[in-house]
């Protein structure tokens, strides 16, 4: 007989954090003894399992599980501002998940309000950019800075940009500076406008935002060149001057000449020596007008004197005398840094491909490209147009430019018949396109060309499996999602992580993009390796999305396919879900279904201290003759007075779950399902030769030849005799044979 499987110590790592994340109490302090082995170091443990920096506490406090974190904080005095990998403390974990309660006690017991994450976000950044107003308010009464900056501004910036007028109300409240420059120019209020948002334009104007701007980009100019009528009509009504003059232009000079290298041609090389010296070339160009020279030098003496529109014009006028030259467009790109300057430096290219200065003045036209997970666009050399060409075309995608994306495009166009194939080949490091950022961005009229014209893979994917749809949903903008929905983007498309769009939008609490999906066909019951979409929301307590779900004829009894998943009742009573709880039972959820250990729901909610979701299974409840006194307080006590499950009995059940759920997958032909699973037990037991052979059949059939190979190789290794190890590596090697047959 067969040795009965043992958990890895990796497996048993991950049972303390899934028990904090669960908040079973009992389950987490059992396993926490056994790592701690008797050295009486339980706190030390405890704080050295973590998943990529995240511990037990993070884990706990992102699920709202406040009787773990007391546990956790003031018996074993775990540390309570510990960050993981990207800089996130426990209570950036809570503000993430939700949880006023949560964030409350952190707070009380010494959590850090204004500690940042690597992109210097703070809680409060992060409760403005969920639009948590609750939370929001929670942490300024504990003393959070109102004005903390991040690598987005401050909270009220991040306020404006995403139309959180509820919280930027809160914050103007709290007396956040609605004057705070970010990147030279950037003040709420321009943010504001920038993502017209009426409603945050007033508060800021009644909140006494400064209407005059910083510099020569005034918040009237931008609403202007937005052509936004109406922000335009509340700032003159508020007093902007559309005539304002140049006064602050001496100061400029004053301020650039110390750092500003000598121009031979400037014989006074002094504030009023500068001045005199453009007047005089502006004169010249008036008498020469046909002098290229004397535009090109007039451009680059207004650019040097921040007079960006002036020098454009000059540099317009050198272009017009000079087309040929260089320089001219790169004088051109250097006056004014927008979709013209790409304009400009593209085309100094084509004509002077080697041009260093030309090269480096397009550079900074995407220092703003958003870096993700820590990363951005490499920078090649070799060759230099193409890899510019691409990163300013990712650029245009993301900042909705479409004028300049159609001129990147056009730039990558070699007339053989391939653009859109050229177009979707261009990615970030994380498998990024311009479809995802256009989608990601809510730019709709890029969306509109890269599908509709260039005909782009709607569904392509990310290096996680994402598609713009997956973008378009996090970012919530309802039109995209129909947009890309009515132009083929597939609803069943599975993720890395195993889940739909339907999955990612529950587990989200989307409802309105829920309500979108289900309209266009998504199947409710989709069952993945992460559960079906009711699993999620019920998992991630979104009961409005329950709600939606049930209503749609959502199967409240959907038995959940993927190691250590349990149907959604078994979830929601584990969490003391109640409305959850509700909803399904009225749906008709059977409250006598049993986990893996055999368990039923009413006794998985008294394993988790969860009376209220108790009181609710009870009335409907068949009775467990192995409780003598059948009342609430008489389950809860039955529960307690049961002996612990053994770790290596919890995993035997899980792992025997998962072989029939493996089986019943491949039955149905779900191959990469059922390769999913497998792929989870060998986790748990990675010396079971069955499941390295059960998973290299389906490898066989998703057409993984090399993967197919390694799982049978590793199967023969474990068990040399076993006939079926052979004729799995015998499979594997005639299907790489057939794919790279010899010549």
């Amino acid at each position: 007989m067969a040795p009965p499987h043992a958990c890895s110590p990796g497996a048993t790592q991950r049972l303390l954090l899934h028990a904090a994340a669960d908040g079973d109490l009992r389950l987490f302090k059992r396993i926490a003894s056994r790592l701690d082995g008797g050295e009486g170091r339980l706190k030390e443990a405890v704080e050295a399992v973590k998943d990529r920096g995240a511990g037990a506490l993070h884990q706990a406090a992102r699920n709202g599980r406040t009787a773990m974190c007391v546990y956790l904080v003031e018996e074993l005095q775990v540390d309570i501002n510990a960050a993981n990998e990207s800089g996130a403390t426990p209570l950036i974990y809570a503000v993430l998940g939700g949880i006023v309660y949560t964030v409350s006690y952190l707070l009380d017991h010494g959590a850090n309000p204004d500690k940042p994450n690597e992109q210097g976000r703070a809680p409060l950044h992060l409760a403005v950019e969920q639009g948590n107003c609750e939370i929001l308010k929670v942490l300024l009464v504990k003393g959070a800075d109102v004005d903390s900056s991040s690598d987005c501004g401050t909270p009220l910036h991040i306020a404006a940009v995403k139309s959180h007028d509820g919280c930027m109300k809160i914050l103007l409240d709290h007396h956040a500076d609605c004057n705070k420059v970010f990147s030279t120019f950037y003040t709420p209020l321009i943010a504001a406008l920038m993502v017209r948002s009426l409603k945050c334009v007033k508060l800021l104007i009644k909140a006494g935002a400064d209407i005059k701007g910083v510099g020569t980009f005034t918040p009237l100019i931008a609403a202007a060149t937005e052509g936004l009528t109406d922000f335009y009509k509340c700032l003159l009504e508020a007093g902007a001057d559309p005539n304002v003059p140049d006064e602050n232009r001496r100061k400029d000079v004053e301020i650039l000449l110390p750092v500003t290298s000598r121009i031979p041609s400037v014989y006074d090389w002094s504030v009023d020596g500068i001045i005199t010296y453009v007047n005089k070339n502006v004169q010249a160009t008036n008498l020469e007008p046909e002098d290229g020279t004397c535009t090109r030098i007039g451009a680059f003496a207004w650019l040097k004197m921040g007079e960006g529109m002036k020098a454009l014009t000059d540099a317009h006028l050198c272009r017009m005398l000079c087309p040929d030259w260089p320089k001219a467009c790169y004088r051109e790109g250097a006056a004014h840094m927008t979709d013209k300057a790409c304009d400009a430096f593209l085309d100094g290219l084509k004509l002077d491909p080697a041009n260093m200065e030309i090269e480096n003045g397009l550079r900074p036209e995407n220092k703003n490209l958003p870096r993700r997970r820590g990363r951005s666009l490499p920078r090649t050399r070799q060759p230099p147009v193409k890899a510019l060409l691409e990163e300013v075309l990712l650029h245009a995608a993301f900042e909705g430019n479409l004028r300049i994306f159609r001129k990147n495009v056009r730039a990558l166009d070699e007339g053989d018949g391939r653009l859109a194939d050229k177009v979707g080949a261009v990615r970030d490091s994380d498998g990024l396109g311009a479809l995802h950022l256009a989608a990601a961005r809510e730019k709709l009229p890029v969306c509109h060309y890269l599908v509709e014209e260039l005909r782009v893979d709607v569904d392509a994917v990310d290096n996680k499996g994402e598609t713009a749809l997956t973008f378009a949903i996090n970012c919530g903008n309802e039109d995209m999602v129909r947009y890309l929905l009515d132009h083929g983007a597939d609803t069943e498309k599975i993720n890395n992580d195993g889940l739909t769009a339907l999955h990612f939008a529950a587990g989200e609490g989307k409802c309105k993009i829920v309500e979108i999906l289900l309209s266009k066909g998504a199947y409710i019951d989709s069952l993945t390796t992460g559960g079906t979409a009711l699993h999620c929301a019920a998992y991630n307590g979104r009961d409005a999305v329950v709600k939606i779900l049930l209503d749609h004829h959502a199967d409240a009894g959907a038995d959940v396919k993927g190691i250590g998943k349990e149907i959604p009742l078994i979830t929601a009573a584990s969490k003391g879900l109640t409305d959850i709880i509700k909803c399904l039972l009225e749906a008709g959820a059977d409250p006598n279904v049993r986990d893996c250990l055999g368990h039923m729901p009413i006794e998985v909610a008294a394993r988790c201290g969860e009376r209220k979701a108790i009181e609710i299974l009870f009335p409907v409840t068949s009775r467990i003759q192995s409780v003598s006194d059948w009342t609430v307080d008489g389950i809860i006590n039955h529960v307690k007075s049961l002996p612990e499950v053994k770790e290596e009995d919890f995993c035997e059940a899980t792992l025997d779950m998962g072989k029939f759920q493996g089986r019943e997958a491949v039955k149905n032909k779900d191959y990469l399902g059922a390769m999913n699973i497998y792929t989870a037990a060998i986790a748990l037991n990675p010396r079971d030769a069955s499941l390295f052979s059960n998973r290299s059949l389906c490898w066989l059939h998703l057409g993984e030849g090399k993967k197919a190979l390694m799982d049978a190789e590793a199967c023969r290794m474990m068990r040399p005799d076993w006939p079926k190890a052979c004729y799995r590596k015998g499979t594997a090697l005639m299907l790489l044979k057939d794919m790279h047959p010899m010549p």
